[in-house]
């Protein structure tokens, strides 16, 4: 169970709500946009949608950050191995401005330089409701320095966003870094926050 799900579990403690599977998911599939969903997106762009929400997570996390309330949900993860957000549906954000903003974020991580690895979509069958789960994972770019030890930025990202028949109920990005001689230090997932969180 990771540290998001275990979060969902503590606020919503009947069950009704969990996201952790208890079975194998009905359909793996590769995540793949719709030509009708690419124009949408690109129209989002175009007119300076994803401004707006930018705006509203970077308000959001840093608040979170700063212990200070806010509108929108927030949940901050900072562990020794992992770092990350999530935020839960408000009633200002669609889903769609969701869907959008989970795949501007898998854009954002390709311009600083990494790969999507891996974009998928997982549907489970969770007797009284229908769970999606859909992943963009992107790794850096391998480079080593002088003492040929591996780059690692900023970690393995992980981006998921979680619909209960079809709503939204939560967005998350999780960094993962290693350890060892054989890396380098990561960097700040304050600066990587920055990076994607805020308005260029």
């Amino acid at each position: 169970m990771s540290f998001f799900d275990k979060i969902i579990k503590k606020l919503f403690p009947d069950g009704e709500n969990q996201s952790t599977p208890s079975k194998l998911p009905v359909v793996t599939e590769q995540l793949k946009r719709s030509v009708k969903e690419q124009q949408h997106y690109k129209a989002w762009l175009y007119s300076e949608q994803h401004i707006g929400m930018t705006e509203k997570f970077s308000n959001a996390y840093w608040k979170k950050v700063n212990e200070i309330d806010s509108d929108i949900k927030a949940v901050v993860l900072d562990t020794p191995y992992s770092r990350g957000f999530a935020f839960f549906p408000h009633q200002s954000i669609s889903d769609s401005d969701f869907r959008n903003f989970f795949d501007f974020l898998r854009d954002r991580m390709l311009e600083i330089g990494y790969r999507n690895n891996i974009s998928d979509r997982r549907i489970f069958d969770r007797g009284s409701y229908v769970e999606a789960v859909e992943k963009h994972y992107l790794k850096p770019t391998v480079s080593y320095n002088e003492l040929k030890q591996a780059d690692q930025r900023y970690g393995n990202v992980l981006i998921e966003l979680k619909s209960r028949d079809d709503k939204v109920t939560l967005l998350t990005l999780q960094s993962n870094i290693y350890a060892g001689r054989q890396y380098k230090e990561p960097l700040s997932f304050a600066d990587l926050a920055g990076r994607l969180l805020t308005v260029e």
